[in-house]
């Protein structure tokens, strides 16, 4: 598996705060930005861990649910049952 850029980020910054993620709506500079104008209920929502039972995962250009099914089939597919 060869990680890109955002795979990498992603690593350093999980390294760094670990459980600790909250931390980041004082640490990063844009996250303050956006407390400051308002934008704290998102910036917090953003930090939020496991809040859905769903992995999605991005494959040949397709947003996948951890079904492996296409998101936006496995979407149409729940609200039709």
């Amino acid at each position: 598996v060869t990680w890109g850029d955002g795979a990498r980020s992603a690593a350093l910054i999980e390294r760094r705060y670990g459980a600790g993620i909250d931390k980041l709506a004082t640490d990063a500079m844009h996250a303050r930005a956006l407390v400051a104008a308002g934008f704290d209920g998102d910036v917090k929502a953003c930090l939020s861990l496991d809040t859905l039972p769903l992995v999605v995962t991005y494959h040949e250009r397709q947003l996948r649910a951890n079904d492996g099914v296409p998101l936006a089939t496995s979407v149409t597919a729940k609200k039709a049952s």
